[in-house]
Formats: structure tokens, sequence, C-alpha cells
């Protein structure tokens, strides 16, 4: 179950049309030599020599570079000096026969890569012809094969690597031919849109024209109907004019009539 579980968390415008798809090309091609290195970096290739061998311990058949990084390898070497091995956090200097001993010496587990000894260590998996990967020590010769290539364990692992990497290149060479097609159509596409600068030019000219008209004539509707609307309330101010002078005329005949029941009956 536990060997199920572990497994199952592996799982802007350029000056011309022409520069610009070539620029653009040019992006297409690198994107895909991108993809293509990184593909090409999950899938290990063999494991170089360290150059520095430790010496053997009692643990004679254990390979000198045993779960040690391939970034740390340098670091490794120059951390020796004659026969003493200085911890990478500058705590302690052991002698190199201390070192993948099985016994933790230093505090942040340096001289143990490939053993369990020390509960911070880090143990790497090389996994050539697969991707490589990183494992706590604590799994390191627990009788349980983590590594494809089978280097945390002493015995009874074989290395499967290869049968397993084939599916990781298969997905990968599916990958990157799928990236190749879509930025094959991709150029395709914009080698067809060229852009004429002189004809964009020309169609804004006309374009800022009409709006410099449009505006000249919404102008001179406003004129037009304010001088309407004046007219119009000069016009009804004079019958208004005339009607208030009709009233006071009626009012006037009304008042000389004499009867006060009729001139009741028009007051109400």
């Amino acid at each position: 179950a536990r060997v199920a579980g572990r497994s199952s968390m592996m799982a802007g415008a350029s000056p011309s049309s022409s520069s610009s798809r070539s620029r653009a090309s040019s992006s297409a091609k690198g994107l895909f030599l991108i993809f293509a290195l990184s593909a090409a970096l999950l899938l290990s290739v063999p494991e170089p020599a360290l150059g520095w061998k430790p010496p053997r311990t009692k643990f004679g058949s254990v390979a000198p570079t045993r779960g040690i990084h391939v970034n740390d390898r340098q670091r490794y070497k120059e951390a020796v000096k004659g026969q003493e091995f200085t911890c990478f956090d500058g705590s302690r200097v052991i002698d190199v026969t201390r070192f993948n001993d099985d016994h933790c010496d230093c505090a942040d587990g340096s001289d143990e890569p490939g053993t369990s000894a020390c509960a911070n260590g880090r143990f790497y998996c090389h996994n050539a012809n697969h991707r490589s990967k990183t494992i706590s020590s604590m799994f390191v010769d627990d009788g349980v094969c983590d590594c494809c290539d089978g280097t945390d364990e002493r015995e009874h692992c074989e290395n499967t690597c290869l049968e397993e990497g084939a599916v990781l290149r298969k997905e990968l060479e599916e990958e990157m031919r799928a990236m190749k097609e879509g930025l094959a159509v991709k150029a395709k596409l914009l080698s067809g849109n060229t852009i004429d600068r002189d004809e964009v030019n020309s169609k804004v000219a006309v374009l800022q024209k009409k709006i410099n008209a449009t505006s000249i004539l919404v102008d001179k509707l406003k004129a037009k109907a304010s001088d309407l609307n004046r007219a119009v309330l000069e016009e009804k101010a004079a019958k208004l004019a005339v009607v208030e002078e009709y009233d006071d005329e009626d009012e006037d005949e009304d008042g000389d009539t004499g009867d006060e029941e009729y001139d009741a009956m028009m007051k109400e």
C-alpha cells in the first residue's frame, strides 16, 4: 500500500509585417526548442563519474556516488581536502572514512547522501532513461524499491527505468508532435496576416475627417435648434399678451351689466 501511495504522488507590434512574421517565427521555434530540451532533461542520461571517489566503507558494494544529486557533485569534490570532509553547513570536519558509513556526523546530513542514517537526509535517484527524483532518506534501504534504477536498495531491486521511461518518452513525443503541428499552423496564420501601414494610416485619416465634419454638423444643428426655440418662445409670449389683453377688456364689460346674479355666476 505504501508503494502504491508513493507511486501515485509521482504521478508588442513590429515595424513591418515581414519583421513581425520573422520574429513570430523565431519565437515559435524558440518555444519548441525549449520544450524539446525540457523533455530531454526529464529523461536522464547515463550517470557521469564523480571525479572524487569516497573511500569504501563496510558497505563496499555501494557505488561511490550513491545518493548524491548531480548538482551537488562539485560541492562534494570541493568539501574534501586530503583525508578530511567538511560538512556543508561548516559545523564539523570529519575523516573521509566516515563518509556514507551509515552514521550521521553532520547536522545537515551531508555526510550520508547514500544511507538512511540522517533523518533530514535526501537521496537522489538518477534513474537513467527515466525521470530523476529525490526521496527522503527514510526510504533508503527499507526493503521497498522507490527508484526505478533500484539504487535506493542494495538488493532485490531491478532497474526498470528503460521500460517505465518508454511510456514517458512516448507521451513526450506526442506532446512535441502536437506542439510542432500547432506552431506550424500558427506560423501559417501569421504569414497570411499582412498589414499595410500606409493603407491603415489612410483609413485613419479619412475617419478623422468624418469625425470633424460630424462635429461641425452637430454644432450647426444645435444653433438652428436654439434659434427655433427662441422663435417659438417669442410667438408664445405674443399670443399670451393678446389673451391677457382680451381678458382685461372682457372683465370691464362684464362689470357694467348691473345684474348681481350674473356677476356672481361669472365670478364662480
